[in-house]
């Protein structure tokens, strides 16, 4: 007797949450390396984009992408300036156990979700945050060239984290779904929204690293 081994694994979903506004050539460069990952057997992805564009100019980037077997897109509007309208939208259209969170100026390298995601797992916490490598611009002088400059130093994987940005990090969803108020509206034009989230879920109780 044999049986489809596919048929006998249960699949988690991961949902990327992606906001942006009028970056089109930096969202297309996110969209195919989010595409690209590499992804065990019991793993899938949807990506969930919302545009804070009112003309919705993100959404001829979505149409060069077709769902896959592992990974489907999903895209929305979001038309009042807020990043934090922005961002409760992607969560509101999430269907995952656990939600990523990349800007749209940035690119993941391949093993960007299973690597979150496996020391989610092995560490037993609510969230985990990732590094960012700083990409310069030629125009940049060299003495401004210092990744210090513009993200927090990190302590090794499985300390208790240190910032909470949603540059790179992967949270159990009904830690921030139990929520009222998700991300605060009063810093949606700020910034700070990701940081002031986090810092309220942690007296809570929730764990990072």
């Amino acid at each position: 007797m044999t049986a489809d081994s596919d048929k006998s694994v249960r699949h988690k979903l991961i949902s990327v949450c992606i906001a942006t506004y009028k970056r089109e050539a930096l969202l297309e460069k996110l969209l195919i390396s989010v595409s690209r990952q590499s992804l065990p057997p019991d793993l899938m992805i949807e990506i969930i984009v919302v545009d804070n564009d009112k003309e919705s100019s993100a959404k001829k980037v979505l149409q060069k992408f077709t769902d896959s077997e592992k990974i489907r897109l999903r895209y929305f509007i979001q038309p009042e300036k807020n990043i934090s309208l922005t961002r409760n939208m992607c969560v509101k259209n999430s269907s995952g156990e656990y939600i990523c969170f990349i800007d749209d100026d940035e690119t993941a390298s391949e093993n960007w979700i299973v690597s979150l995601f496996n020391a989610l797992v092995k560490y037993n916490v609510d969230g985990v945050f990732g590094y960012v490598e700083t990409i310069f611009e030629n125009i940049i002088p060299d003495e401004f060239r210092k990744r210090e400059y513009y993200f927090s130093q990190m302590d090794a994987t499985g300390m208790k984290s240190q910032f909470y940005f949603t540059t790179n990090c992967i949270v159990k969803a009904d830690a921030i779904k139990n929520e009222t108020m998700i991300f605060d509206p009063e810093f949606g034009l700020t910034g700070g929204e990701d940081a002031h989230l986090f810092e309220r879920l942690e007296n809570k109780g929730a764990r990072f690293v």
